[in-house]
């Protein structure tokens, strides 16, 4: 099983090739990471953190999509 974890940081940070990030099996955001993780078009799996950095479109999107 590969985990591939998400922190938060600046969007230009981000690495360009999405196609490698898609071969992970779980997404783990560290708080912020939420953001970077819907920006590069992946689906959060687990989210760990005080959650203080979430906006509440992002609360509420990550409740839709059922994640922990």
């Amino acid at each position: 099983m590969r985990c591939l974890v998400v922190a938060g940081g600046e969007a230009q940070d981000l690495p360009q090739d999405v196609q490698t990030l898609e071969t992970f099996d779980v997404v783990v955001c560290a708080d912020g990471g939420v953001g970077n993780a819907y920006c590069l078009g992946l689906k959060p799996d687990v989210v760990i953190g005080d959650l203080d950095s979430l906006t509440t479109a992002e609360r509420e999107r990550l409740e839709r999509e059922g994640c922990r």
